[in-house]
């Protein structure tokens, strides 16, 4: 990377992105104070050469993501991509991608109007039924009467019962799994069902390691202060993914 990005600084920018790689796997933001973060560490082993941690201040850390900026992080991100692609044996017949997901949301109708049954949930149901209670006056009634009523009132009896239709669906749901898409079955580049739906089953992966891109405490805007650090930020957080 030094011929790449030039600096004249005593890291090159290439050690300022290991370095901020390094943090960030290691479970850290990669812009928190990265001097106090190789105070404690080997540099030598992990970076090739002995250097002060004194070396990574903000101010340095700074100029390298605008050094990267100047010769293009999505550009420099590319490179690297493809060195990695041509150095190891990766699996190149499929790409994952991490798209936006829409969310819907409303009231819905569960219930219907010509039953007396309230749904609650599609597995279970309300069955209600308006039940009449009596209460009788003291002492015994004479001879060939009726007990004399005191009072009577109502109230409303709810059981909850299974929905047996939904519940006997639900395996049948569970087992099967539609997935359109425009491999072919036979052929070249053709693939049996299970595997397509163990390759859609590796976009979770995909999901949840980026997932820690969209994390607030890992990019920090007060850390950056400039619009042009935000995207080397994303890409040297990318560069970190590829391991």
């Amino acid at each position: 990377m030094p011929s790449v990005v030039p600096t004249e600084m005593d890291a090159d920018a290439g050690t300022m992105v290991q370095t901020m790689v390094l943090d960030t796997l290691s479970g850290r933001s990669p812009l928190y104070r990265l001097a106090d973060f190789f105070k404690h560490q080997d540099t030598e082993l992990l970076l090739g050469r002995h250097l002060a941690d004194s070396v990574f201040n903000d101010t340095s850390v700074g100029r390298a993501m605008d050094a990267i900026f100047e010769v293009g992080a999505e550009k420099l991100f590319g490179d690297v991509a493809c060195q990695v692609c041509r150095r190891f044996p990766l699996d190149m017949s499929k790409a994952h991608f991490d798209t936006a997901s829409v969310n819907v949301w409303g009231n819905y109708d569960q219930c219907n109007s010509d039953s007396d049954k309230i749904n609650i949930t599609q597995l279970h149901y309300i069955e209600t039924s308006v039940c009449k209670k009596v209460r009788y006056a003291r002492g015994r009634p004479k001879k060939g009467q009726s007990c004399n009523i005191a009072s009577e009132y109502y109230f409303l009896d709810a059981k909850v019962r299974p929905n047996l239709e939904h519940i006997e669906q639900q395996p049948k749901e569970a087992g099967c799994f539609v997935l359109l898409c425009n491999v072919r079955l036979e052929g070249d580049g053709a693939q049996t069902g299970a595997d397509l739906l163990r390759a859609y089953k590796e976009q979770y992966t995909i999901g949840r390691n980026f997932s820690f891109l969209k994390d607030p405490l890992i990019v920090k805007d007060m850390f950056l202060k400039k619009p042009e650090r935000i995207e080397v930020l994303g890409a040297i957080l990318r560069m970190a993914l590829l391991i």
